[in-house]
């Protein structure tokens, strides 16, 4: 009895199994949608419309927006590209669908790549197609760049494009500055800030440079039609003790920097440096807050005093590589720099929204060493480092 009732139920289990699998597999079950949808262009696919921009000049620094339009006879999986002619700048727009609009190709002239767009600049649309050689073109002029000035997000720290500097300096003995001078002379009305070691004897050593001098990249500066580049060699110290050398360095002041947030780990100062791949060189930006309250950045009387009565503090990079990179740092990351060690009256407090300068100086390692260090575009952001593609 109990042998018959075993096997019933093994048989009856068995039944309801193939049951279950049986409706498994022969019911149709909804398709589910993982990811964007794919589709290539049809045999008679054919544009109804033509690419077009919306307006074929744009300007962006006044806040007006670009979109392009074009309808397409089937649904597609399509990629719109800009790139600009002279920058090389590039942004992309993807999508499903039968056409452009200014939905899905909004642009407010922002980018992707490590340029940036210009101001007088062409800028190539290019429309293509998954899995399709076909490709559509059209032409927009941008009349003015895209202004980065955005309030509780971004803040342009130096206006580099209207300063077009090109600092050259020397930090060795004063017989041989004439032959330096010829070189790199001293233009009338130019301002700097430099700071030099207590026994150098030549300060000020600047050229100003009407535009871009690097020629190796083909855009050669990253935003804007001119760069920073600091060059020089060290000469000068020739005792035991020293890790770096001091080579020259310059100051931007700009009262507060409206906008920044006082807590330190919701600011990044961001910068686009190039290395030109000398082991050796290091540049070191300082913060100088105004502790005071009389919105300048007080200074000692003594370089190696620099800052008597405010908080210094420093971001030391060594550039090593060779080309563009674009460099963040936390603000409550910073250390205090030597300078700021020093100070009798800082509070030691990291307190950004006091920043009332920026200073920039050119280090190298090696003793005696000549080396030189380019960047570009100084911003600080709110909350995250900076993207061009936001």
């Amino acid at each position: 009895m109990r042998k018959h009732f075993f096997e019933y139920s093994l048989m009856k289990k068995t039944i309801i199994f193939l049951s279950c699998t049986f409706l498994l597999f022969s019911c149709k079950r909804p398709k589910e949608q993982i990811g964007p949808e794919y589709k290539v262009p049809g045999k008679n696919f054919a544009l109804i419309t033509p690419l077009k921009g919306a307006f074929p000049t744009v300007d962006f620094s006044t806040g007006q927006l670009e979109s392009f339009d074009a309808l397409f006879s089937q649904q597609v999986t399509w990629k719109l590209t800009l790139t600009g002619v002279s920058s090389g700048a590039v942004k992309t727009f993807q999508g499903f669908s039968n056409k452009l609009d200014g939905i899905n190709t909004l642009w407010n002239g922002n980018h992707e790549s490590m340029y940036f767009f210009r101001s007088n600049e062409k800028v190539s649309a290019q429309l293509t197609f998954l899995g399709s050689q076909l490709t559509f073109r059209d032409t927009v002029q941008i009349v003015g760049a895209r202004k980065w000035d955005i309030p509780n997000k971004i803040v342009t720290a130096i206006n580099f494009d209207n300063s077009k500097f090109d600092y050259a300096f020397y930090d060795g003995p004063a017989d041989l500055f004439p032959t330096y001078k010829v070189t790199y002379p001293v233009k009338s009305g130019v301002k700097s800030d430099m700071e030099t070691a207590t026994n150098n004897q030549i300060e000020n050593v600047i050229r100003d440079v009407n535009g871009d001098t690097i020629k190796w990249e083909r855009t050669g500066s990253v935003e804007g039609n001119s760069l920073y580049r600091f060059r020089g060699q060290d000469g000068i110290y020739t005792g035991a003790g020293y890790s770096d050398y001091f080579i020259g360095g310059a100051g931007f002041a700009k009262a507060n920097y409206f906008g920044l947030d006082k807590n330190p780990s919701n600011v990044f100062f961001n910068l686009y440096i190039y290395g030109t791949g000398d082991p050796n060189a290091k540049l070191v930006i300082n913060f100088d807050e105004d502790d005071d309250g009389n919105k300048i950045a007080d200074n000692g009387t003594m370089a190696e005093n620099y800052v008597l009565y405010e908080d210094e503090y420093a971001w030391e990079i060594p550039v090593s590589w060779r080309g563009w990179k674009m460099m963040s740092v936390k603000y409550s990351d910073l250390k205090l720099s030597a300078d700021g060690l020093k100070s009798v009256r800082g509070n030691k407090i990291l307190e950004p929204n006091k920043i009332a300068k920026i200073g920039f100086v050119l280090i190298t390692l090696a003793k005696g060493g000549a080396t030189s260090v380019i960047f570009d575009f100084a911003t600080f952001t709110m909350n995250k480092p900076f993207n061009p593609n936001d």
